[in-house]
Formats: C-alpha cells, sequence, structure tokens
C-alpha cells in the first residue's frame, strides 16, 4: 500500500520505510474500504485539462474582447471555421493588392496640414515579405 504516514507526527521507532507512489502501485487504493487510486486522479485531471481549454477557446472566439471581432456562437459547426477554401484566398489576395494600389494612388492617404512643422518622420519605410 501506499505510505501516507507523516513521519513529524510519530514516534522514530515507529517509522517504517515506503515505498511512495511507483508504476507498479499507482493503480492501488489508498484505503481498504475505497477503491480510488492515483491513476484515476491523474485520468481526471486530464479530462479537466481539456475540457477547460475547449471552454476557453470557445469562450475566446464568442466573446474576443474589445478589439477581436466575435465569431457566431455555432462558428464551430461551420465549414469554413476548419478548412477555408482556396478561392477564397485568391480572392483576398487581390483585394490586398487593390487596396495597396489604392493606398499609392492617395485614395487612403490624408493631405498634409499646412504650416506644421513635423516633429517625426519616417524615410524610405519597405515591407519585406519572405
Amino acid at each position: 500500500t501506499i505510505c501516507t504516514k507523516v513521519s513529524g507526527l510519530s514516534a522514530p521507532s515507529d517509522f517504517k520505510p515506503c515505498t511512495g507512489i511507483q508504476w507498479s502501485n499507482m493503480f492501488d487504493s489508498v484505503t481498504v474500504d475505497d477503491d480510488f487510486s492515483l491513476a484515476q486522479v491523474l485520468c481526471l485531471l486530464l479530462f479537466d485539462s481539456v475540457l477547460y481549454g475547449l471552454v476557453a477557446w470557445y469562450m475566446e472566439a464568442v466573446f474576443p474582447g474589445e478589439y477581436g471581432v466575435p465569431l457566431p456562437s455555432y462558428f464551430f459547426l461551420l465549414p469554413s471555421y476548419w478548412c477555408s477554401s482556396p478561392r477564397m484566398a485568391l480572392v483576398n489576395e487581390k483585394e490586398e493588392e487593390e487596396d495597396a494600389e489604392k493606398a499609392m494612388k492617395g485614395e487612403f492617404m490624408e493631405e498634409e496640414p499646412a504650416g506644421v512643422v513635423s516633429g517625426i518622420k519616417i524615410k524610405h519605410l519597405t515591407k519585406v515579405r519572405s
């Protein structure tokens, strides 16, 4: 059996060496009248970890916070959540190219204010994709 004696509460003459938890006795019960073992505790701990992880994933997707975009409550049932279609990826790529061209033409750019001295200037800023 697993040793449950606290060594500070017993006399030194009553001390018996204990084996502790080993792989061979992990499925043994701690007490005679109960069959609850450390292996069951570890299985429940693993189950709780998976369950709480799934709850956290769902809550983060449905209630993302101040700056996130919330998904519908049934998002995990949608095929678009699990696998995006390649066609949508191509459409998104074309939209990004069009937006970049519009930005270069100045459609999305604000006019510079006249008569104001700039505090910070950024020159030759580029984005490198790899």
